[in-house]
């Protein structure tokens, strides 16, 4: 399982993260929806990096 990573302002406080703290679970399901796709891509992409760096050696 992957985790996330919130940025923290140097005053300590993350804004993304109490942003989707206060979503409804309506709109954080359309947040999931919107960015489950994203990450699946982001991972496709770096497997594919991965395997083009086996390649070459």
């Amino acid at each position: 399982m992957r985790s996330i990573i919130f940025y923290k302002t140097p005053s300590g406080q993350c804004p993304v993260k109490e942003f989707l703290t206060n979503l409804t679970d309506k709109e954080r399901q359309k947040v999931t929806w919107v960015l489950t796709p994203a990450q699946e891509i982001a991972v496709a992409e770096q497997r594919k990096k991965d395997y083009e760096k086996r390649q070459e050696h």
